[in-house]
């Protein structure tokens, strides 16, 4: 699986039908071949990931992670494409980043804050005290010091260190801020654009703890700043999303219903709380892969893929 995920593009050679794995089992290299069917599924695959690719150079990004001794020889190489990852993660999450755990312990999302970097065998950097996180000056300075890449928060921390933002030599380390918990305010993300531009990216995340965390994501531009309202977006790999009426039948384009959540990896529901199960699970507990219905939540139905919650406060 490891080997999978660190495949380099310049390591496959369509014609010839072969893979070199570099320090594969052992340290070693070795390259393997594959069946003839995969060759035209491997060339599509590769062919969207290019365009992604493509894409984030001109946004200055689509740099990838190499050996430092690399690197230093070839200082042009994270961005070329026989560099880039054959399978790449949503977000290029990899060994050299510097986590923030900015979450309450008694939230849920903080398995994400753990689990995420230490899968990635990254660094997750605590505050040493609460203060730093009630005021804007220290959050600002204590993000800057530790070299935070990545930030997951409420929109409401969001904004206690947006207000002290007022020049681009913040946040140098910084390439990514994941919303979760809150309604995201269009209007706090103005002042944030006009500072930074796009070189930060923010995503806007949505997962009940029933579904365990996220299930969609968005990730927001610079023009969703001046919309009424910000997306919770597509449903990630292994989820679907379903926005019904009160019959149950599958809503129009921008027709206000209630949301379902089909995946396989949801919870097995509320321990001893039949009713709550009754309530917030369909079909639950006969088939997992069923829709989970999140009652009094409502959503307009996705148009291009894109879900909007209009009365969005709180996930929890």
């Amino acid at each position: 699986m490891m080997e999978a995920l660190r495949l380099r593009v310049q390591a496959i050679d369509l014609e010839m039908k072969t893979i070199t794995v570099r320090s594969g089992n052992e340290g070693k290299d070795r390259v393997t071949t594959f069946p003839i069917s995969v060759p035209p599924l491997l060339q599509t695959h590769l062919v969207r990931v290019k365009l992604v690719h493509e894409g984030d150079l001109v946004q200055g990004r689509g740099e990838v992670y190499l050996p430092y001794s690399l690197q230093r020889k070839y200082p042009s190489a994270p961005k070329e494409w026989g560099w880039q990852y054959v399978f790449p993660a949503g977000f290029a999450v990899d060994h050299t980043f510097h986590f923030s755990q900015l979450t309450n312990p008694g939230f849920d999302v903080i398995l994400r804050d753990i689990f995420v970097p230490l899968r990635a065998g990254a660094a997750i950097c605590i505050p040493e005290s609460r203060d730093i996180l009630l005021s804007e000056q220290l959050l600002v300075q204590w993000l800057d010091e530790r070299s935070i890449d990545l930030i997951h928060c409420v929109p409401g921390l969001f904004s206690i260190f947006n207000r002290n933002v007022s020049r681009q030599k913040n946040f140098k380390s910084l390439k990514y801020i994941l919303f979760a918990g809150e309604k995201v305010n269009p209007a706090e993300l103005k002042k944030w654009y006009n500072v930074f531009d796009e070189q930060i990216r923010l995503v806007n995340l949505y997962g009940p703890t029933e579904t365990t965390l996220a299930k969609v994501f968005y990730h927001i531009k610079k023009t969703d700043a001046d919309k009424k309202i910000i997306p919770i977006g597509q449903p990630i790999d292994g989820a679907r999303v379903i926005i019904l009426d009160k019959n149950m039948e599958i809503c129009d384009n921008l027709e206000v219903g209630e949301l379902y959540i089909r995946t396989p990896y949801r919870s097995w529901g509320y321990y001893n709380q039949p009713g709550l199960n009754k309530q917030k699970f369909h079909g639950h507990c006969k088939r997992r892969m069923q829709p989970q219905l999140h009652p009094g939540t409502r959503f307009l139905s996705p148009v291009e893929g894109i879900v909007y919650s209009p009365a969005r406060r709180s996930l929890q």
